[in-house]
């Protein structure tokens, strides 16, 4: 090992001359002061292979810890960029010992360890709710920096940024805040255009992001988030591959965003095809999937709004068909969920108004008796 030179002792010395001032002070000027970074970059540009060890590991730590107050002392716009730094150096330190972490990390060495898909394993999951003592705000920040680590063109990294989208879009429905939801959009929209046009994997962000539009467009009432939702839902429904576990999903969201945009517009092609994604949808969800009485139910309030649209053109016999789908989806979302689940009850209250209107338009004493015992 090389002796530590002069150089390498006062570049050490001014790193921790400006931790122990802020240490000291907790002032966040001394953190954040432009010559810290160059401060920061000289003394690790002086590390080699054979550089002390002991040096080495002073080093690393007073840089990593000076990086780490630096994220906590930042402006949102340039903490990561801190964090990022951060990360590399710390998990050089959890090798060795995992005492040397922050205590917020401390818990966690063996992902911090594990390097960009280590952080995006641990952020993920603790933005979930899955795992406990992690502040949300550093789990997402842990989560942006593993996308930082991962290069665009890993697979890994537009799935990290689908599943981040997700908890984001999971986050806004139990809140109400609009912010998690705008965070959704943007996290989807920069996987779609990182993602290999031909990738397998491509047909679920696009539902991903038609999902959230209409989300976005129930919420804030706009027309060009509903119809970029179904752009999208008809650019997933027909690439998904038949054998894709999500294909159920996909042509589901694809229904829903046709429906929504109906809702707004009352364009019956809109409803039409909403039934035809319908149909495909279910029949393309196992019977053991969970969401399949949600999908049935869709079906059938699809469906439904199909057979009053096409009663008012055909005033005659009009929406036969439509109505036999809906009587039929509502059947089987009733048989698949118990009488205190939400699909059921929704389910059950729609069900007769689609069975007396069907007995008013052909006669069928079966569906006033059904109708009535509902």
């Amino acid at each position: 090992m090389t002796p530590p030179s002069d150089t390498l002792r006062n570049s050490l010395a001014a790193v921790r001359r400006r931790l122990d001032t802020y240490l000291a002070r907790r002032d966040p000027a001394a953190l954040l002061d432009p010559r810290s970074e160059k401060e920061v970059e000289t003394l690790l540009s002086l590390l080699g292979s054979e550089t002390d060890r002991q040096m080495l590991k002073a080093a690393v730590t007073a840089c990593a810890w000076l990086l780490w107050y630096q994220y906590q002392a930042a402006p949102a716009e340039s903490a990561r960029r801190y964090l990022s730094s951060a990360l590399v150096l710390l998990r050089r330190l959890a090798v060795a010992d995992p005492a040397a972490l922050p205590d917020e990390l401390g818990p966690f060495a063996v992902w911090i360890f594990g390097g960009p898909h280590g952080w995006a394993y641990l952020g993920l999951r603790a933005f979930r709710g899955e795992i406990q003592g992690l502040p949300p705000s550093l789990a997402v920040d842990l989560v942006h920096c593993a996308l930082r680590g991962i290069p665009a063109d890993d697979p890994d990294h537009s799935r990290i940024l689908a599943e981040l989208a997700t908890a984001y879009r999971t986050n806004y429905v139990g809140s109400g805040d609009i912010q998690p939801l705008n965070e959704a959009i943007a996290l989807a929209t920069t996987g779609l255009d990182r993602i290999s046009p031909t990738s397998p994997d491509r047909p679920s962000l696009l539902s991903d992001l038609s999902l959230c539009l209409v989300m976005r467009s129930r919420r804030l009432g706009g027309d060009e988030d509903a119809a970029e939702a179904v752009r999208l839902g008809e650019l997933a429904a027909p690439t998904i591959s038949p054998g894709d576990s999500d294909r159920g999903r996909v042509l589901s969201n694809s229904a829903r965003a046709c429906a929504h945009l109906y809702g707004r517009t009352e364009r019956p092609d809109l409803i039409g095809r909403a039934v035809v994604l319908g149909l495909d949808a279910v029949a393309a969800t196992a019977v053991t999937d969970p969401y399949l009485a949600g999908r049935q139910l869709s079906l059938g309030i699809h469906a439904w709004a199909l057979y009053q649209a096409q009663r008012e053109e055909e005033p005659d016999g009009g929406g036969r068909t439509a109505a036999h789908i809906a009587v039929d989806a509502l059947r089987q979302a009733l048989d698949l969920t118990a009488p205190e689940e939400e699909v059921h009850r929704s389910a059950r209250e729609l069900l007769p108004s689609v069975l007396h209107l069907r007995y008013e338009d052909w006669g069928d004493l079966d569906d006033l008796a059904a109708s009535l015992r509902l």
